[in-house]
């Protein structure tokens, strides 16, 4: 009896212990819960890439203010702020003739410039302002969108550069200090600054003597006498304050000088392919604005011309046409000689663009 006591007491021991230990043989029979995320990385800084962009002209020059201002444009608006182009100056960095050389080297990434002034290296880009076709305000950016790329394949394997943009047109003069140019023939003989290419031998068929004289030199050349007068284009006239040295400005018609933009080429196709897309799509875009602009400075620069004391002298209608005629001759006599290669591709792009 006491035998089957003790066993009903033990087995009751058990049982308790059991009903003891469920609640914790339950919790440890639980899913440990899962651990917590890890946090996610930290993005990574935009890499902007920094180019550095040079001009022909002095910084508050009419072509090199409105460069400046597209380059803010791109800085602005590059996706995600990766883009940055830097103007870092103009001919007291590096000399206008000199500055598509060292953008194809590679020491400067952009600039932008007058064609004439490195038509030794390439003379092809003389087509430009040829007047191989009629050449007038309204079909002036036509006429360079036509002729872009083929102009374009010649300056990469020559220079190693892009040609960017074509801009223009800057409508030419002839500036005089000691007498108006009434007639052609009052060329003759007379010391006149050229910027070289077509400009000088146009210059040389009009009977002038052509002397080839950067920019920022002309004003204290025609102070000095060293030249008795000059081919510029009517903005620079009073952008450079040239007004204070020459007393006669001749318009000439069918003459008009242009602005390129240019960007060594591997640093071009070194760009992402985003980037690369969003610079030629902006530079499209304001290819219009550029034009506006410099037609609009042009007519505003010649009433200030004539504010400032200059006498704006305009060729009788004869002198026109035999300006012409002479052009004309100049330009297909010229472009062959210099681009004995590419004359005749460069021309017919020219003519099909004028079509």
């Amino acid at each position: 009896m006491l035998k089957e006591k003790t066993i009903k007491l033990v087995i009751f021991g058990l049982l308790a212990l059991l009903l003891l230990a469920m609640p914790i043989m339950s919790a440890c029979a639980q899913q440990a819960p899962a651990p917590a995320p890890a946090p996610a990385p930290a993005p990574k800084p935009v890499e902007k890439i920094t180019l550095t962009a040079i001009s022909a002209w002095k910084p508050d020059q009419w072509m090199t203010a409105k460069f400046i201002e597209f380059l803010g444009e791109v800085n602005k608006r590059a996706p995600d702020g990766r883009l940055e182009i830097r103007y870092a100056g103009g001919p007291e960095i590096i000399k206008a003739a000199d500055q598509l050389t060292a953008v194809g080297e590679g020491s400067i990434d952009m600039f932008y410039s007058y064609s004439g002034y490195f038509s030794g290296v390439i003379p092809e880009i003389g087509i430009i302002t040829l007047p191989l076709v009629e050449r007038t305000r309204d079909n002036f950016m036509k006429l360079g969108r036509a002729i872009k790329g083929p102009l374009g394949e010649i300056v990469a394997e020559k220079t190693n550069t892009k040609l960017l943009a074509i801009h223009g047109p800057c409508i030419m003069s002839l500036v005089t200090k000691e007498a108006p140019l009434t007639k052609l023939a009052d060329l003759k003989g007379l010391k006149t600054r050229a910027t070289g290419g077509w400009d000088e031998a146009m210059l040389a068929a009009l009977g002038a003597a052509p002397t080839k004289i950067p920019s920022p030199e002309i004003y204290t050349a025609a102070e000095r006498g060293v030249i008795d007068a000059a081919s510029r284009p009517i903005s620079a006239v009073h952008s450079w304050r040239e007004y204070e040295v020459w007393n006669y400005i001749t318009p000439l018609p069918m003459y008009a000088i242009d602005g390129v933009m240019f960007m060594n080429m591997d640093t071009f196709n070194g760009l992402p392919t985003d980037l690369r897309e969003f610079l030629v799509d902006i530079i499209r875009e304001w290819e219009p604005i550029h034009e506006e602009y410099l037609i609009k400075y042009d007519d505003e620069v010649i009433a200030k011309l004539v504010d400032l004391g200059m006498e704006v002298i305009e060729l009788s209608p004869t002198e026109a046409a035999k300006y012409r005629e002479i052009q004309i001759k100049t330009a297909l006599e010229y472009f062959p000689k210099v681009s004995p290669e590419h004359h005749k591709a460069l021309t017919d792009a020219l003519k099909a663009g004028a079509g």
